[in-house]
């Protein structure tokens, strides 16, 4: 069954407009519903006990999951091989000296979009962003040493994005989950 669409824009001064392709997109195979791998039970709980301690070895797993150290170390290899876990270090940013934490989102002109999302990818300050739907085009979370930190970088590198159109951005007060981050 093939999918019907049609996305309409307004070109400015010329009315709407239908596009007759679908727009460029990344193709990320979970939005469809075609993930590649499924964790079983145990794959979950293997998991599951590695994020709450990525050193822990092969043979307290095992035992843990009631299987052999083989298969434990087996089973974490194909996982990593197949891109489904990764293992790294993470920072708590409020003990190394960054703790602003805030979100951004940026609402940009459609052909600077790879760009902008390229530009905030690459900057230390930013630990995660992301294309979206919604009010805005990209979503970014980035750790700051202060308050004047974020607006120097909002002010700054951020507002000199080709084709931006707004930020807004909201600091976080009490973090409950996600606390650590890459560094």
């Amino acid at each position: 069954m093939g999918l019907n669409w049609a996305i309409f824009w307004r070109r400015p001064g010329r009315g709407m407009a239908e596009l007759t392709s679908p727009p460029a997109l990344t193709y990320n195979p979970l939005m469809r519903g075609e993930a590649k791998y499924s964790l079983d039970p145990v794959d979950e709980q293997l998991v599951k006990l590695l994020s709450e301690d990525a050193r822990t070895s092969s043979a307290v797993v095992a035992k843990q999951l009631d299987i052999s150290p083989s298969t434990a170390r087996r089973r974490l290899r194909k996982l990593v091989e197949d891109g489904v876990l990764r293992i790294g270090a993470m920072i708590d940013p409020y003990r190394c000296g960054y703790p602003v934490i805030a979100m951004i989102g940026i609402r940009l002109a459609h052909e600077n979009l790879e760009s902008a999302s390229d530009m905030l990818a690459a900057n230390q300050e930013i630990r995660w962003v992301s294309t979206t739907t919604g009010q805005f085009d990209i979503m970014a979370i980035g750790t700051f040493r202060s308050t004047a930190d974020l607006g120097r970088f909002i002010e700054g590198r951020l507002a000199q994005t080709k084709g931006l159109k707004e930020t807004q951005s909201f600091v976080c007060l009490n973090v409950k989950k996600g606390h650590y981050v890459q560094p």
